[in-house]
């Protein structure tokens, strides 16, 4: 995944889509004070199961993350019998979807209700972090080293190679997507947006400018915050020559300002009935099956190769 700073819809070039989809797209989001809100995780207040079926189905992130949990469970299982438990105190205990925000929901561009939009605006909760292990001890460093070079081989001779370059796919997959989410809607949907705008209150100073790159950055409204948990201002001490592990991360909520959750329902309400959000999705339609059909060699090599590894890792995690 790509990392940066900021949110791209502050930047000249990039389009007020980018409020949501660089969210889910670009990891590693951060805020200025008074400019947009905090990065947010994928899906923008929307789940997969609200997403209407589309080309990028046909990647296998769950399998993908099934796989890659499966691995870890079986490492640390080799670790704890190497006299080194702490891998499964830390544990999740539970695959995640990887890629997972690659699918287009109603909350991808802009907020997925009008009841998120009143009490969430434009930002969305951070999801919880899994406690942070930090060795300095050699031993536990040699034998994490062989205990995952086991655990891909327990799943199969070239199971690491197949599934890195599967993550590659998805890589490419998410690049694919940056034409989309760096878009401008035709300027007709920006002036409709900007007079059902201008309705509820909400002047736009260089108009001819705004409705070729709609933002919401113009009006003058301040944005909330995540609250940050304690726990995230962990350190490991400098001179420990043992393995250390700090505290698990809480989820980190998003407080809103109130001028940001009365923007965030007019932009909703005046996003939706100029099509803001329907040239996006028909946008992303049309790359994604871009993509998908240009590789598509790649996708009948690798998913079946995909599920069979998935399948042996279920097999063996089930006596893990």
């Amino acid at each position: 995944m790509m990392s940066t700073k900021g949110w791209l819809s502050r930047r000249p070039g990039h389009s007020a889509a980018a409020i949501f989809m660089a969210a889910a797209l670009v990891a590693g989001c951060t805020a200025e004070a008074k400019q947009g809100p905090e990065g947010t995780p994928s899906g923008a207040g929307s789940s997969q199961e609200d997403a209407a079926p589309q080309p990028f189905d046909v990647f296998l992130g769950a399998e993908l993350g099934f796989i890659e949990y499966a691995t870890k469970k079986i490492r640390d299982a080799c670790m704890r019998d190497a006299g080194f438990p702490q891998l499964q105190k830390v544990s999740t205990g539970k695959p995640a979807r990887l890629f997972e925000e690659l699918i287009v929901t109603p909350g991808t561009f802009m907020p997925a209700s009008d009841e998120l939009a009143r009490s969430r605006g434009f930002g969305r909760d951070l999801p919880a972090k899994p406690a942070r292990l930090v060795s300095k001890d050699p031993s536990f460093d040699q034998n994490l080293e062989r205990c995952g070079k086991q655990s891909w081989e327990a799943i199969g001779p070239d199971a690491n190679q197949v599934w890195k370059t599967y993550f590659e796919l998805g890589n490419e997959l998410t690049q694919a997507m940056v034409p989309v989410y760096r878009a401008h809607p035709p300027s007709k949907v920006g002036e409709s947006m900007a007079e059902c705008l201008a309705g509820e209150g909400y002047v736009i100073p260089n108009k001819d400018h705004w409705v070729k790159e709609p933002s919401i950055n113009v009006f003058g409204v301040p944005f909330g915050r995540h609250a940050e948990p304690v726990e995230a201002r962990w350190q490991p001490r400098r001179d420990a020559g043992d393995v250390q592990i700090g505290p698990a991360v809480p989820p980190a909520p998003y407080v809103p300002t109130e001028g940001e959750k009365k923007l965030a329902t007019a932009w909703r309400k005046c996003g939706t009935a100029a099509g803001f959000d329907d040239f996006f999705l028909d946008m992303s339609m049309r790359q994604q099956k871009i993509t998908i059909d240009r590789l598509e060699t790649q996708f009948t090599e690798l998913n079946p190769q995909i599920t069979s590894l998935a399948k042996k890792a279920a097999a063996l995690t089930e006596s893990t």
